[in-house]
């Protein structure tokens, strides 16, 4: 199975679990701390699909072999993909925004909840406060980048056969 495939099942994989944990699990257990799980799959997801169009590049040969650092190919999607295929910048903005929020958690002295929200804090005590409707709204971004994808691809497949 190519590559391109497999990237795509793990991004459905990690959406759908995703949204399960937005619709259900909040609701049972009703921790905010799960915000941050949230992110760290919708990253996880969005980097996917970012890299399964890499490689349906580098399986029709348009782009070289590239390094598979996340930074180098968010470069080199943001470069190349979006404008051949009309990708919107959004995608790639979407990918920085689930990658600053992961990053900040894991350098953050300081993480705490607060009401219904989860508020992340840098050294200099700047705020990213996570709440279930950003989550949503991530959830939601995901899914579009997703289902973009999947159609970019078939079309592309389809004019190979035509």
């Amino acid at each position: 199975m190519e590559q391109y495939l497999l990237e795509l099942e793990t991004a459905r994989k990690s959406i759908k679990s995703a949204e399960h944990m937005v619709t259900m699990t909040y609701d049972v257990i009703n921790d905010p701390k799960l915000f941050v799980t949230l992110a760290q799959r919708m990253y996880s997801a969005a980097v996917s699909i970012m890299r399964a169009i890499l490689f349906f590049e580098r399986y029709q040969r348009k782009i070289p072999a590239f390094d598979e650092d996340v930074l180098a190919m968010l470069e080199l999607f943001k470069i190349r993909t979006t404008r051949r295929y009309s990708l919107s910048m959004d995608y790639a903005k979407l990918i920085e925004e689930l990658r600053a929020i992961v990053d900040g958690y894991k350098k953050s002295p300081v993480a705490f909840k607060r009401k219904e929200n989860y508020v992340i804090c840098d050294d200099k005590y700047n705020l990213n406060v996570l709440t279930k409707e950003k989550s949503k709204l991530y959830l939601d971004r995901t899914k579009k980048f997703l289902s973009d994808a999947e159609q970019m691809i078939a079309k592309q497949i389809a004019k190979q056969i035509i």
